[in-house]
């Protein structure tokens, strides 16, 4: 989502919001400190810490290094002020956390930000762990802006498209409303 939103032109941060496993200065092939623990720690600038990726506009805040309590710190003053002066230097700041029920890390940090996309991984995330989870967001009064249903097996027979094929294309295996 941070790299479509870049690549549209858009200034955008990804914050490392996992501060016990987070792993995304990997996937860019980056350090992962400094980064959001110590400036969370007042241990350094967000400035000097927040890092340029491969991807035109998109920049990252990575983890740091671990930190065994990161719920109190999302409820500093630091925190807060920290995504106040990262919302005004970026277009987007983007926060991905740790698994909503794996720690409370999320539901104190989610009142301070505007909205929150409720990501679900297919054949992994249960139902009833998914309305758990919805329903700690909303008691903290959180925005739920959308659901996103990653991970989706496209051959699978469950797959909506897959499922009703033949209602998309014409016998000829064309798209429907193509000239």
């Amino acid at each position: 989502f941070a790299i479509i939103l870049a690549l549209s032109g858009s200034r955008v941060v990804l914050v490392d919001g996992d501060l016990r496993k987070g792993l995304l200065h990997r996937r860019f092939g980056l350090e992962s400190t400094p980064g959001f623990n110590e400036v969370l720690l007042e241990q350094t600038d967000w400035r000097k810490a927040v890092q340029p990726t491969p991807t035109a506009n998109l920049s990252l805040l990575p983890r740091g290094n671990t930190s065994r309590n990161p719920g109190e710190m999302f409820l500093s003053a630091t925190s807060s002020r920290l995504i106040k002066e990262l919302s005004a230097e970026f277009d987007y700041v983007i926060l991905d956390t740790a698994p909503v029920m794996a720690a409370d890390d999320v539901t104190s940090l989610s009142p301070q930000v505007e909205g929150v996309l409720f990501v679900i991984r297919a054949n992994h995330t249960s139902a009833r762990v998914a309305r758990a989870a919805l329903d700690l967001l909303y008691q903290r009064e959180v925005s739920v802006l959308g659901l996103v249903f990653n991970g989706v097996e496209t051959n699978a027979a469950e797959y909506y498209y897959y499922r009703y094929k033949d209602y998309y294309h014409d016998e000829a295996g064309e798209k429907k409303g193509e000239g």
